[in-house]
């Protein structure tokens, strides 16, 4: 699809020149070279900044001079800027924090942490499931009906498809049951559509199924799909060549009101189920094909197409 890696804009707000410091070596540890990281020591600052800069994320501390962390976003709202927020502090009201996720936060990281908890809060963001949520619960709120209008690939052509693009051989066949969506957890997530940008269809992997996709594209070793699995973190490379799959997969669906394939929109990590997906996954009405994938030396996954 031709899509870049573009730069991601983050700002770093802290009172604090060294909690700056380990907030964005926590940042840079996930391996992103696309990162633009900027850094500021209040809300005020920090409003100044994007008023000018059009950046992406905001990890603000709560408590600081001049202007807080709550007071920033409220600002950030107030003036509408659409950038999407987050909290890492030693903050512990529940009312509070209570307030910062009606406000918007989309995380509140505790001080101290670790990496890879500043990791899991931020990396759904970076990767888009936010806004892949947002837009699967605007086509269930549309209420558009796609019952009978996107036919779904077959096995025989999902296969083809799939081996047609990696170097080591992935075998598939149809689930003998349909996967809970909790069990997919964390999954990657892709979203199909047609020239209008409405989700229609989405495909769910699995970790163990993007793992196995991801690597058998350049036929990578079996430890690296191991260690994934395990840790349930997905490399940006796998994540990379499973796109690129997923994208050419887009050509097998097909749309009877327009006659044409869909469009892959977006792909996206995401962590924790939502309604929205559950609402998705749990309507029976709604055309749906499980697969089992599997390849030799990276063991199964699980892969779910279904029409939105």
């Amino acid at each position: 699809m031709g899509r870049e890696d573009k730069t991601i804009k983050i700002l770093i707000v802290d009172d604090s020149k060294a909690m700056q410091t380990i907030v964005r070596r926590g940042l840079l540890a996930m391996g992103y070279d696309n990162l633009e990281i900027r850094q500021a020591n209040d809300g005020a600052e920090a409003l100044d900044i994007v008023r000018e800069w059009d950046a992406q994320l905001i990890i603000s501390d709560w408590h600081m001079p001049t202007m807080n962390g709550f007071q920033l976003a409220e600002a950030i709202n107030k003036e509408m800027l659409g950038i999407d927020f987050g909290f890492v502090t030693t903050e512990s009201s529940e009312v509070k924090l209570k307030a910062a996720i009606e406000v918007g936060a989309k995380f509140i990281v505790k001080k101290p942490f670790d990496f890879s908890t500043l990791h899991e809060a931020v990396l759904p963001i970076l990767q888009g499931s936010s806004k892949a949520n947002d837009a699967l619960v605007s086509s269930q709120e549309e209420k558009q009906s796609v019952a009978g209008r996107i036919v779904l690939p077959q096995t025989s052509v999902t296969a083809k498809i799939i081996n047609g693009m990696t170097k080591r051989e992935v075998l598939m066949e149809v689930a003998e049951e349909a996967q809970n969506i909790e069990d997919h957890m964390p999954c990657l997530l892709g979203l199909y559509g047609g020239s209008n940008k409405k989700v229609l269809a989405v495909a769910i992997l699995d970790v163990h199924a993007a793992s196995i996709l991801g690597a058998a594209v350049d036929d990578l070793s079996d430890e690296e799909v191991h260690i994934a699995t395990v840790e349930k973190a997905i490399p940006k490379k796998l994540i990379a060549n499973s796109e690129s799959v997923l994208d050419v997969l887009g050509t097998a669906f097909f749309d009877k009101q327009t006659n044409q394939p869909l469009e892959l929109l977006s792909v996206n990590i995401v962590r924790h189920t939502t309604p929205a997906l559950e609402t998705l996954t749990s309507n029976l009405s709604k055309e749906r094909v499980d697969f089992e994938m599997a390849a030799i030396g990276y063991g199964t996954g699980n892969l779910t197409l279904i029409t939105a």
